[in-house]
Parts: structure tokens; C-alpha cells; sequence
């Protein structure tokens, strides 16, 4: 469908796409005898065709992940009354969940080593995040600083000469400090950004164990890059679009962002999240998030006629 597509991720599990939409409504027949269902979320199981799953719950999804310990899908939404989770174990059917509050939730993620799905808003007093070991159960959590944040990943950082630690990192596109970070998704603490520009995404690379944050402001600055997710430094864009969302792939071994801006060049690239050349979109489409499988790169639009997906 046409829809406002926002969110993709991948589960390696199910193998399986799954994209959430803020947009899409009822359509009924002519005849009025009866009416379809124009879901929010769809499924696809190799980026090319896609397919509607069961949900009548229309609220603005923004953002899908995959809890792999627990075999479940989370989106979260930034509309809703007590209903902005869901959660599905397929894909197909989905279970409305109640969220810690009615905070508009921008962004998910999941860590496999705590077991715990974090999520962060742009709305609240105090408690723009929260936490759940299951999807079901959420529990708000205090934010360091009542910013727009907009994208959350895990990684790992360095504690010791062979030790890592889980680490939960945080974007905004407000505020005097643009990043926050967690070792528990509990107790955060405010990080200074590269540049107060608007930050949209954030991603890990599990190789290079570098953090990568793209944004749509700034002049020749829209990416940065964190070791740690505390000290971060201003990278060159390969151009000033709106970049909306960045992945890394092990499939490539590459970062790979995708933009709502520019001529026939709305995908950067990039092997050390530093140096990043530009690529020709399929479409100058509005392209919101990316994702990857072992097989594709798969990333989706907010516009375009019939045509809202693009894989590589």
C-alpha cells in the first residue's frame, strides 16, 4: 500500500522483513457488502513482494524491532491510548501492548544480552524512555535531559584489555546534549554530540565497533562517529541531504544511510563510517529506514506510487 512507510527491520530467525507505516485506513468495497483491510504493517521474505499482515490498530508505528531471545516483533507508536506497543511472534498476527505511558515513541531496540527492549519518545516529562524483558511488561525510565530523541541502537565497547560491555546509545534532534548512553537501559547519563545538528539515526558496527549518527541539518558535518558512544567526532557526509537512517551490513561490510533529499543521490556509503561516497537510489522517494539480511539491503519510503520499497 501506499502508506507512510517509517520503520524495516529483519529477523535472520523467521526470515523475514517486517515495516510498520504511520498512515492507512479502512477501504471499503463499492458494493459496500463488506471492507479490506489496509494494514499498517507489512512482510515481505525478500524485500520485493510484500504483503499486509492482521492489524486494525491505527496508530502512527514508528519504529519495528527483533527480540531474537524471545521470537518477537516490537513497534512502538506515537499515537495511541494505552495501546502504543504490539508485539507478534510471526509477523502476521499482532498483540496490542500497554506502553509505560502515552508518550510519542519514536525509536526501538533490543539487546540480546540483557534481554530488555528499550524504547525512547520525544514527548514526557522525565520519562522519555522505557524498558520491558518481554514486550508486554513496560516500566518507565528517567531521561537525563526532556530531548526530541529520535533513534536508539546496542553495541558493545571496550571495559578491558579482552572485555567488552553492552551499551545502549541515543540520539536527539533537540537539546543542549544530543546523546545519551546506558550500560543497563535503566540508569542514563547526557553525552555531548559532534554538533547540535538534528540527529535522525544511529547505528553499531559490530567489526569496526564504531558508532555512526547521521542527521538532516548541518553543513558538511551530517555524520558523526563514537568508539564509545561518549566521545564523538563530525564526519563529511558525501552530501547535505536529510539523511533519515543508517545500518551497518556484515553482509558488505558496510555503512549504509539512506536520505528524503537530493537528485539521484539518496544513499551514502561507507567501509570506516569516515570517508562516505555517494549512490543512486532507485527513486528519488522520501526513504525513511534501511535494513539488511544475509541476502539484501532493504529500505522504504514515506512516498511513491506502489513502489515504497527498494532493495540492493
Amino acid at each position: 500500500n501506499n502508506f507512510n512507510w517509517k520503520s524495516v527491520c529483519w529477523s535472520s530467525e523467521l526470515n523475514l522483513f517486517v515495516a510498520v507505516a504511520s498512515s492507512g485506513n479502512i477501504t471499503y468495497k463499492s458494493d459496500d457488502v463488506g471492507y479490506i483491510i489496509n494494514s499498517r504493517i507489512m512482510t515481505s521474505i525478500d524485500g520485493q513482494i510484500w504483503v499486509a499482515s492482521k492489524l486494525e490498530i491505527y496508530n502512527d508505528w514508528s519504529s519495528i524491532c527483533w527480540a531474537s531471545n524471545i521470537g518477537k516483533f516490537i513497534a512502538v507508536s506515537t499515537s495511541g491510548n494505552n495501546n502504543r506497543v504490539i508485539t507478534s511472534i510471526d509477523g502476521l498476527n499482532w498483540i496490542s501492548q500497554t506502553s509505560a505511558n502515552n508518550n510519542n515513541w519514536t525509536s526501538i531496540c533490543w539487546s540480546t544480552e540483557l534481554n530488555l527492549a528499550v524504547a525512547i519518545s520525544n514527548t514526557g516529562i522525565g520519562n522519555r524512555i522505557m524498558t520491558s524483558p518481554n514486550g508486554i511488561t513496560w516500566t518507565s525510565r528517567i531521561s537525563p535531559e526532556d530531548n526530541n530523541w529520535t533513534s536508539i541502537c546496542r553495541g558493545k565497547v571496550d571495559v578491558g584489555l579482552i572485555t567488552e560491555k553492552e551499551i545502549f546509545v541515543a540520539i536527539a534532534s533537540s537539546g543542549t546534549n544530543r546523546v545519551m548512553i546506558s550500560y543497563d537501559g535503566i540508569n542514563w547519563t547526557s553525552q555531548l554530540a559532534a554538533s547540535n545538528n538534528n540527529w535522525t539515526s544511529v547505528c553499531w558496527s559490530v567489526h569496526l565497533n564504531l558508532f555512526v549518527a547521521v542527521s538532516n541539518t548541518g553543513t558538511n558535518d551530517r555524520v558523526m562517529t563514537s568508539p564509545d558512544g561518549i566521545n564523538w567526532t563530525s564526519r563529511v557526509s558525501a552530501s547535505d541531504n536529510n539523511w533519515t537512517s543508517v545500518c551497518w551490513s556484515t553482509y558488505i561490510n558496510k555503512f549504509i544511510a539512506v536520505s528524503s533529499t537530493g537528485f539521484n543521490n539518496r544513499v551514502m556509503i561507507s567501509a570506516n563510517g569516515i570517508t562516505w561516497s555517494s549512490q543512486i537510489s532507485a527513486k528519488n522517494y522520501q526513504w525513511s529506514s534501511i535494513t539488511y539480511s544475509n541476502n539484501y539491503i532493504i529500505a522504504v519510503s514515506d512516498n511513491g506510487e506502489g513502489d515504497r520499497s527498494m532493495r540492493s
